[in-house]
């Protein structure tokens, strides 16, 4: 089975916040982007879906991110 970009994007992103969950921390965008090594601007619109489908949860703010 061939995923396409974006069910790859969102598999490595949750990956990411997983191990950001397990430190009790919170995953940023531009942390996330250039450790999964996705476009800032596509990631951004991977987690918003994610977010709408209530796998993931988001924090504003300077301490904010997503897990």
């Amino acid at each position: 089975m061939r995923l396409g970009h974006t069910a790859k994007y969102a598999m490595q992103a949750l990956a990411f916040l997983i191990r950001c969950h397990a430190r009790d921390e919170w995953g940023q965008i531009a942390e996330i982007a250039a450790e999964c090594k996705i476009p800032r601007k596509y990631l951004e619109q991977v987690l918003l879906d994610l977010k709408s489908a209530g796998l993931v949860e988001s924090k504003k703010g300077q301490h904010g991110g997503y897990r």
